[in-house]
């Protein structure tokens, strides 16, 4: 009897040894998750963080501290929205300007957060450069209670706009760790007990929420999910061991569930690291997980054998149509077009969103690098078709740049040229991928630092608006006048529209300078009875959902009238997209504008699109005029645009005119009106009310 008790005695010491190791497991899992829990609420927060940051309009607003645009556009993401609890904007000296708290209404109240809070955060981010978009994270205690906190600054949506030399604000975002919102971020895995607490608390697990200095702020507690088994064999009493049989089915059993146990929770840890890993908006990796990606050894040592490549997408419009339709339609719009890019990628591509509007994927087999070119191709075929968000149709654009890696490249070196390449597309307003090459490199410092010059213009009231007289071809009188943007930098000195209107377009500036002309054109007509204005519109305002909106308020504050000003497009933006462009027009033409095709000759319209949109003029490019009166062929071109404008009864003008006797031509082959230097150079307000008055002297004479 007594060998017997021995060899259950054995036996018991044997499966408590190994149920107290798997429990030991046990709670190894366990503690990752909890801990994976919070990276991963800590990385959604950054995330979030970067989408409101990276954002050329709440850069500008911020600076000149437009308080209803900041509240509108930022603000309500507290109180309206909940995105995060607490939300605090500081200037670059760190000077609180604006904040909002959950529950404390509409009102800004600067001071949530003490100076202490504030310059750690601060701190954070010293040892990044200003040019490096990113954000950063940590736990305060905020009137003894524990809150999440991150940290950015304050940018324009290309990074590589920004000189060393920026003083940009920050913007804090959080969350109050509720026992509740704990929960909410933990309901994915098994652990479902989590809680905030103070201290520790008996019979439960808890790892320590410390601060930037290393100090315990509370805990986070939950109760452990494998402790019965373990409980109930360490109480077993010595007479219940001579029942041998059921001892061993209960050591089994206890056995088996623990290891079913663990297996649960390291999958469930796998999940929880996975979720830190993911961006919950898109379903697509997070800048955490690109980061990770890049740094990894197998990554560089793909990137050093040439075996590598990296295409980058930047949403073009984005935030535009993120003012319109809401943050809601905003990320409904993100879901789609991310479901549409991992699709058209191969399974094997690391697919990742940096930022709220912009996208990496990184190729690693060797079949996928040798078609990047193709894939990069695709990426911009996934805009052909409009976005449905909730009924309304959205159609958007992206900038695409690529890079392989040759020549013994390290896999940042790789991302950063296809960054560049990315850029050049935007700024070039390519409709195509951009492939790097070194040449793009030194051309995308220059054009950064007039993106720089345009900042400070815009804040410096450096641009002005002049006007170029249109000239009636029956008598030579002014119909109207078209203003223009000139632009002498402080920065980098006399810069033409050609060169800084697409970099302007491209950094999302453009609708800047196209209000302040609006405004100052506007307010000079009104004051001009007779005289109908030409504005041009950018191909960025069109793509604006409220372009009606901005323009119908521009005109009620100057008080003109709409149909005494005439818009031009382009050529191009009708060939671009002329369904797109065709719905617009008509809801311009519904609100008594005028309209135009500036540059006519220069795209290739169809005549059937003419025929559908409701135009006034052609306006045929200056290029056309050069040979006129030295080229049978050139007359016969022109007349032959002439012909097409009678027949589709718009009214013709002609711009570009140098001479006498190519104005004299132009009205006799039957052009209506003729624009150039030979009438009038374009000119400031002051000189053009000298003009019209000697124009009117004239007409009164005659």
């Amino acid at each position: 009897m007594s060998t017997l008790i021995v060899v259950a005695m054995m036996f018991l010491s044997v499966g408590y040894i190994f149920i107290v190791n798997v429990h030991k497991s046990e709670h190894a899992h366990e503690m990752r998750i909890a801990e994976g829990i919070i990276s991963g609420l800590s990385g959604k927060l950054e995330t979030l963080n970067l989408d409101y940051a990276r954002w050329s309009a709440a850069l500008d607003n911020v600076k000149s501290a437009n308080t209803d645009w900041v509240y509108a556009n930022m603000g309500t993401g507290v109180t309206e929205t909940q995105t995060v609890d607490i939300m605090v904007i500081l200037r670059p000296d760190g000077d609180a300007l604006f904040g909002w708290q959950l529950g404390s209404g509409e009102a800004s109240n600067p001071k949530l957060l003490p100076a202490r809070v504030i310059n750690s955060l601060i701190d954070m981010l010293r040892e990044l450069p200003v040019s490096k978009s990113e954000a950063r994270s940590g736990v305060f205690l905020l009137d003894a209670n524990p809150v999440m906190l991150s940290i950015a600054r304050i940018s324009p949506e290309e990074s590589g706009s920004i000189s060393e030399e920026s003083k940009l604000p920050y913007l804090i975002m959080g969350y109050f760790l509720t026992d509740q919102k704990i929960g909410e971020a933990a309901a994915p895995f098994l652990i479902t007990t989590l809680e905030i607490s103070s201290k520790p608390k008996a019979d439960s697990r808890a790892i320590p929420l410390t601060d930037t200095d290393g100090r315990v702020l509370g805990f986070i507690t939950w109760e452990s999910m494998g402790s019965a088994e373990l409980d109930a064999l360490s109480h077993f009493a010595l007479p219940g061991l001579i029942a041998l049989g059921l001892l061993a089915a209960y050591i089994i059993s206890a056995s088996r569930s623990s290891l079913m146990l663990t297996d649960q929770l390291a999958a469930s840890e796998r999940l929880a690291r996975d979720a830190s890993l993911s961006d919950d908006l898109s379903r697509l990796r997070n800048r955490l997980a690109f980061m990770e990606k890049v740094g990894h050894a197998d990554t560089r040592k793909a990137a050093l054998s040439g075996s590598f490549a990296v295409i980058y997408i930047d949403l073009n419009g984005f935030k535009a149509v993120n003012d319109t339709v809401g943050h809601a339609g905003g990320d409904e719009l993100i879901r789609r077009f991310s479901a549409r890019l991992r699709n058209t990628m191969p399974e094997s591509a690391f697919v990742a969103r940096l930022s709220g509007d912009e996208f990496i994927v990184l190729l690693e087999s060797s079949d996928d690098v040798t078609a990047t070119a193709d894939l990069a191709g695709r990426v911009i075929a996934l805009f052909e078709q409009p976005f449905d968000l909730g009924g309304e149709s959205v159609t958007l654009s992206a900038s695409v740049g690529y890079a392989n890696a040759t020549g013994n490249r390290e896999p940042e070196q790789v991302v950063h040229q296809a960054d560049v390449a990315m850029y050049h597309a935007k700024t070039t307003g390519a409709d195509s991928a951009v492939e790097y090459n070194p040449e793009l490199e030194r051309n995308s410092v220059k054009k950064k630092q007039i993106e720089i010059a345009i900042r400070n213009g815009l804040a410096a009231d450096e641009f002005q608006v002049v006007y170029q007289p249109i000239i009636r071809a029956d008598d030579n009188t002014v119909d109207g006048v078209e203003a223009l943007v000139r632009w002498e930098s402080g920065d980098v000195g006399p810069i033409s529209p050609g060169e800084f209107i697409p970099i302007a377009e491209s950094a999302g500036l453009v609708v800047d300078i196209d209000s302040l002309v609006m405004r100052e054109a506007c307010a000079l007509i009104s004051g001009n009875p007779g005289i109908h204005l030409s504005l041009n519109m950018s191909s960025t305002l069109l793509r604006t959902p409220d372009h009606l909106e901005r323009l119908s308020a521009v005109i009620q504050e100057s008080g003109a009238s709409a149909d005494r000003i005439e818009l031009e497009l382009t050529e191009q933006m009708i060939v671009d997209d002329p369904e797109t462009a065709s719905v617009h027009l008509h809801r311009l033409r519904a609100a008594g504008f005028r309209l135009a095709i500036d540059d006519f000759g220069t795209g290739y319209t169809r005549i059937s699109h003419l025929q559908d949109l409701p135009l006034d003029r052609l306006k045929i490019d200056g290029r056309f005029v050069t040979d006129l009166g030295r080229s049978s062929r050139a007359n016969n071109l022109f007349l032959s645009m002439i012909t097409l404008g009678n027949a589709l009864d718009l009214k013709v003008v002609a711009e570009g005119i140098e001479t006498p006797e190519q104005g004299e031509l132009l009205a006799m082959l039957g052009c209506h009106y003729l624009q150039g230097y030979h009438f009038a150079r374009p000119m400031p307000a002051d000189d053009l009310r000298d003009y019209l008055e000697k124009d009117r002297t004239q007409l009164q004479v005659s």
